[in-house]
C-alpha cells in the first residue's frame, strides 16, 4: 500500500480494505506521520516516529495510546477506534476521526511535557520540596517508596476479575505514575486548544473523541457505588482525571477521599514547577491510602505489628 491509496480509501473512494488491513498497514502510519509535520514544524521540534500497534504493545495497558521523545503508540484495536461500525464492519471514517483525536493529544505531550522530569520523579519518586499540606499518610507513602521492607505485598482485583497480588512498592509506584499522567493530560489538552487550534482538522477530531469519553465516562459513573479498596486503581483515579479534564465533581458523602483530593488537583493544574508537580501526585496518593491499607499483606504477624507501630509513632509525632 501507498500513501496515494491511503487518501482514496480515508475519502470513501476505495472500500475493497478492512479497517486492519489499513491501520497495521506501514503507509497508514507513515501517512499519520505527514499530517502530524505541520505542528511539529511550528514548534521547531523533532517528530517523533508514529505507529499503530496492537493492545500488547502500548506502554501503559488500557490507554488507548502512549508517547515518549521517540515513538508515539497508537493502540489500533482499542474501543475508541472501533466501536463503530459500518455494515457490520469496523468505521474507517469514524476509526480516522478517533486516531487523529488520540494523536492530536500525544502529540501535545512531545510539545509540553518534560518527559525527562517525568521519568526522574516517576522512576524514584520522593519529595523534593515543602509544598505538601499535613497529611496523616504522606509520611507511610514515604515509608512505603523508601523504607518498607520489598517483601509487602498488596491484594487487588485486577482486570481478570479475580484477586491478585503486586509488590506494594509496585503498587504505589503505578498510582503515582497514573495520577499525575491524569493532571499532565490536562493540562497539555489546555495547551493544545490555547496554543495549537489553527490546525482545526485535529482540533475537530479532538473535540469528537473528548465528547465520546465524556459520554462514557458518564455511563460509567451510574456504576460506581462506592469509594472502596478494589475500586482504588479505577474509581480514584478517575474521578481525578475528569475533574481535571472535564469538572466532574464526586459526591462528598460517596467518595470522600476523591473529593478530599480536589483541591490538590486544582493547585497540580496551576503548578508550573515540575517538583513541586510531582510531590502534589504524592499528596494524591496519601490521600488514597485508607483505601488501600487493608490489604496490605505481611510474611508474619510481627512484621505487621512492627510496621503499623512505626506508622502511629510517626502520626503521633
Amino acid at each position: 500500500m501507498n500513501i496515494e491509496r491511503v487518501e482514496k480509501i480515508l475519502k470513501g473512494e476505495d472500500q475493497s480494505i478492512s479497517y486492519e488491513d489499513l491501520v497495521y498497514d506501514e503507509a497508514f502510519s507513515e501517512y499519520l506521520s505527514i499530517k502530524a509535520e505541520p505542528i511539529f514544524d511550528k514548534h521547531n521540534v523533532k517528530p517523533v516516529k508514529i505507529r499503530m500497534c496492537k493492545s500488547t504493545e502500548v506502554t501503559i495497558p488500557g490507554f488507548c495510546a502512549s508517547v515518549n521523545n521517540e515513538e508515539c503508540r497508537l493502540e489500533a484495536d482499542n474501543e475508541l477506534y472501533t466501536s463503530v461500525l459500518c455494515n457490520g464492519k469496523v468505521s474507517i471514517k469514524n476509526a480516522y476521526e478517533m486516531i487523529l483525536g488520540s494523536l492530536f493529544h500525544e502529540i501535545g505531550h512531545v510539545l509540553y511535557t518534560d518527559f525527562e522530569k517525568q521519568f526522574e520523579r516517576l522512576s524514584t519518586p520522593e519529595l523534593k520540596t515543602n509544598v505538601i499540606s499535613d497529611k496523616d499518610h504522606l509520611e507511610i507513602i514515604s515509608d512505603i517508596l523508601y523504607r518498607a521492607n520489598n517483601d509487602y505485598k498488596l491484594t487487588y482485583l485486577c482486570e481478570k476479575g479475580y484477586y491478585d497480588e503486586v509488590p506494594l512498592k509496585s503498587y504505589v509506584v503505578k498510582l503515582v505514575h497514573v495520577l499525575s499522567n491524569a493532571v499532565e493530560d490536562a493540562k497539555v489538552n489546555k495547551c493544545l486548544l490555547t496554543y495549537d487550534n489553527e490546525f482545526t482538522e485535529f482540533i475537530d477530531a479532538f473535540l469528537k473523541s473528548e465528547k465520546i469519553i465524556i459520554e462514557e465516562a458518564k455511563e460509567i459513573i451510574e456504576l460506581f457505588t462506592k469509594e472502596g479498596t478494589d475500586e482504588v486503581i479505577t474509581n480514584y483515579p478517575f474521578w481525578c482525571c475528569h475533574y481535571a479534564e472535564h469538572a466532574f465533581v464526586p459526591d462528598k458523602k460517596q467518595f470522600p477521599c476523591s473529593y478530599e483530593a480536589l483541591p490538590v488537583i486544582d493547585r497540580m493544574l496551576e503548578e508550573e514547577d515540575l517538583d513541586k508537580f510531582y510531590d502534589l501526585a504524592l499528596e494524591l496518593v496519601a490521600i488514597a491510602y485508607p483505601l488501600f491499607e487493608d490489604r496490605i499483606l505481611f510474611k508474619t504477624e510481627e512484621e505487621e505489628e512492627e510496621y503499623f507501630r512505626r506508622q502511629a509513632l510517626k502520626k503521633n509525632k
